[in-house]
């Protein structure tokens, strides 16, 4: 019996490439194991796609969303002359102290500055992963590393951030980088830009925004969008996709040949994922929590849709979950068998020991069937 092992991250606790390799650990030589770690586009798919594909993790200094010098790292395939960025790498909000954290105020620029250094290694496709962001900017940071100018109403050029979106009087993109490279965007979410599904309304609070200041937001990108719209003529307000990520996109979109897809289609496709479950017995997925937002445009949502397909027994390993019987596939959650502090504390330990015990048993009663 051939297995596939196709996890997301244990979030917190474990890679999804250490997932995979523990899974296929606990199995031993009872049964032939293949490994196909996934991500849906935010924290850990630039690290995946790069492994998986061949390619080479790269440094380069940068800067976080505050402004500090920091080293960065980005993801090259000298192969496909492709590029991995990962914006939550420098403009991530677990790089901002709990007490900092203010959209008003970060920046993207250093996104931008590892995009910079991407092209200049050669890359002619940048695969630009959201997700994870401290920012509400519009990407302005991002496109200003870039070469984009943004000037204000006597024609200085500036940096916006979330809090003075609308001081830009004047987009100058003569001199920037954005038409030396494609884009792919690879998101798992479909937000438009503004309103109350939009970039403020529904992400602003987890980056640290009080109610007052995410109108604050609101207002200020409104007025930014508008400038846009009236500089491409085009309408951006309702295109899905757009409110990722603080609206990191939105200048790619507008000034760059860019693409807006899934991101756990897009990794996917690049590794071949639907060839590997057509190839396989048995399929094990899983992620730290599983539950009902599991369900839209996750990891396992995709894998359980592929494998519903092609008629492939589906096992999902998890830390815990709130969904106890499904119809499509089999569950196995860590906490069932540890407290989860322990899953927490120890997750390498409690995966290898219920995989080990559990996962075996429930495979040789399949493998009976």
């Amino acid at each position: 019996m051939k297995i596939l092992i196709a996890p997301d991250s244990f979030k917190e606790t474990l890679t999804a490439l250490e997932v995979a390799a523990f899974i296929q650990q606990g199995i031993g030589k009872a049964y032939e194991t293949t490994t196909c770690a996934l991500a849906d586009g935010g924290e850990g798919t630039m690290h995946i796609l790069t492994t998986l594909l061949g390619g080479e993790i790269c440094e380069t200094l940068t800067r976080d969303p505050l402004g500090k010098e920091i080293v960065g790292k980005y993801g090259f395939i000298p192969k496909t002359k492709t590029a991995i960025i990962e914006l939550a790498e420098a403009s991530g909000l677990q790089l901002v102290p709990k007490e900092k954290r203010n959209p008003l105020s970060t920046t993207t620029y250093g996104t931008g500055l590892l995009i910079k250094a991407a092209i200049e290694k050669g890359a002619e496709e940048i695969i630009l992963t959201l997700g994870g962001s401290a920012t509400n900017d519009a990407g302005t940071g991002l496109a200003a590393a870039l070469g984009v100018q943004f000037l204000g109403e006597f024609e200085e050029p500036f940096i916006p951030t979330g809090e003075t979106l609308q001081d830009v009087k004047t987009i100058d993109t003569r001199f920037s980088l954005l038409q030396e490279v494609t884009f792919k965007i690879a998101t798992d979410v479909t937000n438009p830009i503004l309103g109350k599904k939009g970039a403020a309304h529904v992400f602003a609070k987890q980056k640290g925004a009080t109610t007052d200041q995410i109108d604050v937001l609101e207002n200020q990108m409104a007025e930014f969008v508008d400038l846009l719209e009236r500089k491409t003529n085009t309408k951006l307000k309702k295109t899905p996709g757009l409110g990722a990520a603080g609206g990191s996109g939105l200048l790619l979109h507008c000034f760059a040949e860019t693409e807006i897809c899934s991101g756990i289609e897009l990794v996917a496709n690049l590794v071949g994922l639907e060839e590997k479950i057509k190839a396989a017995d048995v399929i094990i997925t899983g992620e730290g929590k599983f539950d009902r937002q599991s369900k839209d445009g996750k990891v396992i949502s995709y894998v359980s849709k592929i494998c519903t397909a092609h008629q492939k027994p589906l096992i999902v390993m998890c830390g815990s979950s709130e969904i106890k019987t499904s119809k499509t596939h089999k569950i196995i959650a860590l906490n069932n068998f540890f407290e989860l502090e322990e899953c927490l504390s120890k997750p390498k330990e409690c995966l290898l020991e219920v995989t080990k015990g559990s996962l075996l048993s429930l495979l040789q009663k399949m493998e009976r069937a």
